[in-house]
């Protein structure tokens, strides 16, 4: 308590009172923090709890706060530094105490890229760019894990397409993923192959694939051969052509396994020579014959509708019908040859000769026989008496009784007799 008077001409005066308290200096708060943090995160600032006093911070990038515990959300990197604070008792301020605060930076997604799109059976390559001092953390599909910068997965399946993410860690601090869409194409199957072989050398050879959606074709085969049509043709193919064909698709970039087909094209035969028993005269048989081809079967055609499929075929009896061209074909391994051809030649006969002459006579008296002109005819007499003669009109000169009966004449022409004429002759004795 403190009092005062006043004094005045020598007189004083009766004292005033004031009452005065002197506090002490509060002492300084302790400080902690959650430092270090990194960039981005929330930094918090706490000082020790003393009753009744207030708070004044001050920091970096002109940081102030009355708050006992303040926060800095989402910090930078220019709040790094050295925070102060003073706190205040009934008017007292505390001496300064400082808390050296660290903020690390929060690196940037890294680029992440890859080698996709891929095969199946090949390898993934990832790829992250380089951050200084950063650790690097990869997942992915198919439960991927991996700490390495640039990862691989050999001998990935579909299953390990899709999105991969990449986040880099500098001194504690993640920052935020980066990611990279990889596709795995799968290895489409190989195609089932058909054909139209066996064929004949000159036929066209047909190849087929099933249909893949999406693919090329790449087919290779005998005598160079190459296409990237599904379903290619030979045209006119010769016996080079036989052999392995093999074909493989490919889908989005992706080759399948080969498959493959056996094809053969048959050889031409050659020729048979045909041949024939002809010139016969009609009603003769006429014997066709084929030179002897291995493996061979026959086909043979002909005048009047005839067909075999005899070697050697034989038409009895035939008639004038039967004269012409015959074609005999061979067949091996269901190829045909070209034609052999033959002709034949089927004369006809001529008719019976008319026959005439002297139909009664005197014994002495000469016989005269005649028989009517047939073209080209060459004729044969027969008779009484083992009469015989080549001429068309013979003649018995002193005929004798032993002539009488019947003469015969036939005619041949071309090598092919007719039937007879006959005449009948009485010689009368004398």
């Amino acid at each position: 308590m403190y009092s005062v008077t006043a004094t005045v001409g020598g007189c004083t005066g009766p004292a005033g009172t004031f009452s005065v308290t002197v506090y002490g200096v509060p002492a300084s708060p302790t400080l902690t923090s959650n430092s270090p943090v990194c960039s981005g995160t929330t930094l918090s600032l706490t000082a020790q709890t003393i009753v009744g006093a207030t708070y004044a911070w001050t920091g970096p990038n002109s940081f102030s706060s009355a708050l006992q515990n303040p926060t800095i959300a989402g910090v930078t990197m220019a709040a790094n530094g050295t925070y102060s604070l003073t706190i205040s008792v009934m008017g007292c301020g505390s001496s300064a105490v400082t808390l050296a605060v660290t903020i690390n930076a929060t690196p940037a997604a890294p680029t992440a890229g890859s080698n996709s799109p891929i095969c199946a059976g090949s390898t993934i390559n990832l790829t992250a760019s380089a951050i200084a001092g950063a650790t690097y953390n990869w997942t992915g599909p198919n439960t991927f894990t991996s700490n390495v910068q640039n990862p691989t997965i050999p001998g990935a399946t579909t299953l390990a397409a899709g999105v991969y993410s990449v986040s880099a860690t500098v001194t504690g601090c993640t920052g935020p993923n980066g990611t990279v869409n990889v596709i795995v194409n799968p290895i489409p199957g190989s195609p089932t192959l058909g054909s139209n072989s066996p064929i004949c050398a000159g036929s066209n050879l047909n190849l087929t694939a099933s249909a893949i959606a999406g693919a090329t074709y790449s087919w290779s085969g005998p005598n160079s051969f190459s296409s990237a049509l599904q379903n290619p043709t030979i045209v006119a193919a010769t016996t080079l052509a036989s052999g392995i064909y093999t074909v493989n698709v490919t889908v989005a970039g992706c080759t399948g396994p080969n498959a493959t087909i056996s094809v053969t094209v048959n050889p031409i035969p050659a020729a048979t020579t045909a041949s024939n028993n002809t010139p016969i005269c009609a009603l003769q048989t006429i014997s066709l014959s084929a030179t002897t081809v291995a493996g061979a079967t026959y086909s043979w055609t002909g005048p009047n509708t005839f067909t075999s499929n005899v070697q050697n075929p034989t038409i009895p009896n035939a008639s004038t019908l039967a004269a012409g061209v015959y074609s005999v074909y061979v067949n091996v391994l269901g190829c045909n040859s070209s034609a052999g051809l033959t002709t034949v030649t089927v004369n006809p006969a001529p008719a019976a000769p008319t026959a005439g002459g002297t139909a009664t006579l005197c014994a002495g008296s000469t016989l005269s026989l005649t028989a009517s002109n047939i073209a080209g005819a060459t004729y044969n007499w027969t008779g009484p008496n083992t009469f015989t003669s080549t001429t068309q009109n013979p003649t018995i000169s002193a005929a004798t009784t032993s002539a009488t009966g019947v003469y015969s004449v036939t005619a041949t022409v071309a090598g092919c007799p007719g039937p007879a004429g006959t005449f009948s002759v009485t010689v009368y004795g004398v």
